[in-house]
């Protein structure tokens, strides 16, 4: 096992609480997750411990994340913490641990170790598109269809 990247979802399951080994995550997931057990400092115990190591990724590794998102139809899904979050895991070469679907679809489809906590998880990387829930055409990035006026809808592509 390589190293462990957690995402604010594995923060609220309490993974890096119950592991006794050293995990990894990103500057704004952890101003995400600040707020959890701080009036203990339990966060900052591990941090102090080198149970968990704080680390921001690279642009150029920020940028492969967003451009796998574009791909897999992710882009307006994913925050910017969970950006970072990939993104440091595809630099460490770890696994990530998530229950985000969204986290998980674009991570596997980058060729990452995906881990779920508390869901079952994804089981392959899905390409989704945005349709006209009216009419079905294809939408791209518009909120409504220009040829019906109908809303957008999240669907797997085609």
């Amino acid at each position: 096992m390589g190293f462990r990247v957690l995402d604010a979802s594995a923060f609220y399951a309490g993974v890096p609480f119950a592991s006794s080994g050293t995990a990894h995550t990103t500057g704004l997931v952890h101003g995400e997750v600040g707020h959890i057990k701080s009036s203990h400092g339990a966060i900052d115990a591990l941090i102090d411990a080198g149970r968990l190591v704080v680390a921001d990724p690279s642009a150029a590794s920020l940028e492969s994340v967003r451009a796998a998102a574009r791909s897999a139809g992710e882009s307006g899904a994913l925050s910017r913490a969970d950006v970072s979050v990939i993104a440091l895991c595809a630099e460490l070469r770890g696994e990530l641990v998530t229950d985000d679907y969204a986290v998980s679809n674009v991570a596997k489809r980058m060729g990452l170790r995906v881990v779920p906590v508390m869901t079952r998880g994804t089981r392959a990387p899905r390409r989704w598109s945005r349709r006209c829930a009216a009419c079905s055409r294809d939408m791209g990035r518009e909120a409504s269809c220009p040829v019906c006026g109908g809303a957008a809808s999240r669907r797997p592509a085609r």
